[in-house]
């Protein structure tokens, strides 16, 4: 596969999750730092969401500084967080950009996204962290394109001759790397778990404050350095040096939480922020989805803001858009004389072959693989799916892509940068 397959990858990933990737509450999100639809009037009062849990996340960050130039830069890390629920979640609960990236980021070597306690993905990284059975892993890797390239510690380490792909594999976690730098990526993280290098949140205390205030739940999206002048200039949120969104649910429903952090001893007050939320709603268009609750709350430099959505009112807005990422290894060949790209599933989940789509082959139909495709209902591991590259365009990207049959939903699943 061609060396660019990465940058190829993020490419076609982000070409999908940017507006169509319609998963999680971030559905009912407006822009980077947008809010849920506010209504005709913000409607203020207590919100009883639930308190995360500590972030522990936070100790497989490494600072900046300790990760390869390719991918240290502090303003390119914004970490995703994702805490898989409980099997009988709805599936509205089971998903989010977040699942979604790490899906994509990682390979099934024996270690699922939905069974460990928490995932983490930040630039070129992205950590499954417990528990992880070994013999499982090595049972794994052995049907798909990694090889054994050494240990670190305790980690065994492996490597895809065919992509810039790295991961490293111990009873505590799955490090993965990606890019040119993979294997120096991994390091970094792996040192960072065992607290061998400094961590981000020890090095920069406006991030410290940042991850502290947002704690751990279902999932959060976090930008250090903070919203800047997208918001508006005339927006409180301009000054702010960390932003969090996060999401939670319970039985009763479900809980969009952003948390604003703003300099040492800025002059913070509720309703300063309360005026940037009416201004916010005042620019919005109109919904008919609307929070029944807004709760604000100010401590020190860090702002919460904690909007309350009832179970009926998210079950309704996302009951077309609940796409569960298959969580898969997956490898190509392409044949340049026969014209033809292969897509191997090497391991992992069942897909579905009635959302499995391909694109890019400059060939593009209005049906799923499963209409010219050789294969069942679902693409087990072991079996592939061949389409024709003779109408694609030099140097096409082709992309295997996983949606709803109306379309409100859908992510990437694997990328191919055809030569």
């Amino acid at each position: 596969m061609p060396e660019s397959f990465e940058n190829a990858s993020r490419r076609g990933f982000l070409r999908r999750s940017g507006a169509a990737i319609a998963t999680g509450l971030s559905t009912l999100s407006a822009g980077c730092s947008g809010l849920p639809p506010l209504g005709a009037q913000v409607r203020y009062g207590a919100v009883d969401a639930p308190v995360p849990d500590a972030p522990t996340y936070r100790d497989w960050l490494p600072a900046p500084s300790v990760l390869p130039e390719e991918n240290g830069d502090a303003d390119g890390v914004e970490p995703w967080v994702h805490v898989p629920p409980s099997a009988d979640a709805p599936a509205w609960a089971r998903t989010s950009i977040g699942r979604s990236l790490v899906a994509f980021r990682t390979d099934y070597v024996g270690v699922h996204v939905d069974d460990v306690d928490v995932a983490l993905t930040f630039g070129d990284a992205t950590v499954l962290r417990g528990p992880v059975d070994e013999a499982t892993v090595r049972d794994v890797v052995a049907d798909t394109p990694y090889e054994p390239v050494g240990t670190d510690g305790e980690y065994d380490v492996y490597a895809r001759p065919d992509t810039e792909r790295v991961v490293a594999v111990s009873t505590e976690a799955a490090v993965f790397g990606n890019g040119p730098a993979a294997r120096e990526t991994v390091r970094a993280v792996v040192d960072a778990g065992r607290g061998d290098v400094p961590r981000y949140h020890e090095r920069d205390a406006d991030l410290a404050a940042l991850v502290d205030g947002t704690g751990m739940r279902r999932w959060a999206w976090l930008w250090p350095g903070g919203v800047g002048a997208s918001s508006g200039d005339d927006d409180l949120r301009t000054d702010t040096v960390g932003w969090a969104s996060s999401f939670d649910h319970d039985a009763d429903g479900a809980y969009y939480v952003q948390t604003w952090v703003f300099p040492p001893e800025y002059d913070l007050t509720a309703g300063a922020v309360k005026e940037s939320l009416d201004s916010r709603r005042r620019a919005g268009r109109p919904s008919a989805t609307e929070v029944s609750a807004v709760d604000v709350t100010v401590d020190g430099r860090v702002a919460t803001v904690e909007m309350y959505l009832s179970r009926d009112v998210v079950e309704r807005v996302l009951t077309d858009r609940d796409l569960v990422t298959p969580h898969v290894t997956w490898r190509a060949s392409f044949d340049a004389d026969a014209d033809r790209l292969t897509v191997h599933h090497a391991a992992g989940d069942p897909v579905r072959t009635d959302r499995l789509w391909v694109e890019g082959t400059g060939h593009q139909t209005d049906e799923p693989v499963a209409v010219t495709a050789d294969v069942g209902a679902r693409l087990e591991p072991g079996e592939s799916i061949t389409v024709s590259t003779a109408d694609a365009e030099p140097d096409a990207l082709v992309r295997l892509v996983y949606r709803k049959p109306n379309g409100h939903a859908s992510t990437t699943l694997f990328v191919y940068d055809l030569p």
